[in-house]
């Protein structure tokens, strides 16, 4: 392919970009026309397969990041993906999701409640396995890794 065979082929991209964008100006239309929303639909921890314990944790959080809305819900009902997709939800439906994810990638994991003040509790949860953990908490996370003796 030469030179202008390439820019040409770039420009086709970008002008498919830019049709793309004025048809679907809803972020969520717009992942379900290039497939991401897909691609995690009724599982976030789908592409998060078989890596290790720290590129499981960011890839999770990245594909919460496509739907992610803080949404106050009432009580410690589990939602299903569909629902949070559509209604958000708090630390508590968050937690839960990663919780399940984590559980089929088969990695440990714990909750860890945070009492913001009197009459508030956080919810986070704690992925680990033997390299390390990760605390993963909404759209953030850290990792710390173990030393190994040796």
């Amino acid at each position: 392919m030469n030179k202008f065979e390439m820019i040409m082929v770039s420009l086709i991209f970008l002008l498919i970009g830019v049709i793309i964008g004025c048809l679907y100006n809803d972020k969520e239309e717009i992942l379900d026309f290039i497939g991401l929303e897909k691609s995690i639909e009724g599982n976030i921890s789908v592409g998060c397969e078989n890596l290790s314990l720290f590129k499981s944790a960011d890839c999770l959080v990245k594909n919460v990041k496509t739907f992610y809305k803080y949404n106050k819900t009432k009580g410690n009902i589990p939602h299903t993906l569909e629902e949070i997709k559509e209604q958000g939800g708090d630390c508590w439906d968050y937690t839960y999701l990663y919780s399940e994810a984590a559980e089929e990638l088969g990695f440990g994991y714990r909750y860890l409640k945070y009492p913001m003040n009197e009459k508030e509790i956080h919810l986070f949860l704690v992925i680990y396995n033997e390299d390390g953990y990760c605390l993963i908490d909404q759209i953030g996370h850290v990792c710390v890794m173990v030393k190994k003796n040796g």
